[in-house]
């Protein structure tokens, strides 16, 4: 009988413990908006890119209000890197609980330096 009590603890970890991984390894969903940080206007056109240890692909682009909901992302994202024309790149990191999380992401226009041009 002890043997039995035995087996079935073990057959029901083992399938407990398989179930926790499948769960782990289920797609999430990222949203969240894009907004300029000198004026709070909302920024089109950004480019999204996942890292997952060094496979790294553009995934989508925000809409015209600024905003981006990502499907079917994997849990083992490592990075999320946030690109856009005339503005400094972002990278978030530690990134867990997308499905509980909207982020709304500033990102920093280019300081862009002129240079004088004296003519003589």
């Amino acid at each position: 009988m002890k043997q039995l009590l035995l087996i079935g603890g073990m057959i029901f970890l083992s399938v407990l413990s398989n179930a926790q991984l499948f769960m782990n390894n289920q797609p999430s969903v990222m949203k969240g908006v894009l907004f300029d940080k000198s004026n709070n206007h909302k920024l089109e056109a950004a480019f999204i890119t996942f890292d997952f240890g060094g496979n790294q692909s553009v995934v989508a682009m925000t809409d015209s209000d600024g905003s981006f909901v990502l499907t079917n992302i994997p849990k083992n994202v490592l990075s999320v890197k946030i690109v856009m024309p005339g503005y400094e790149d972002k990278v978030i990191t530690n990134i867990q609980g997308l499905d509980d999380v909207e982020y709304h992401i500033a990102l920093e226009p280019k300081k862009v330096q002129i240079q004088s041009i004296y003519e003589k």
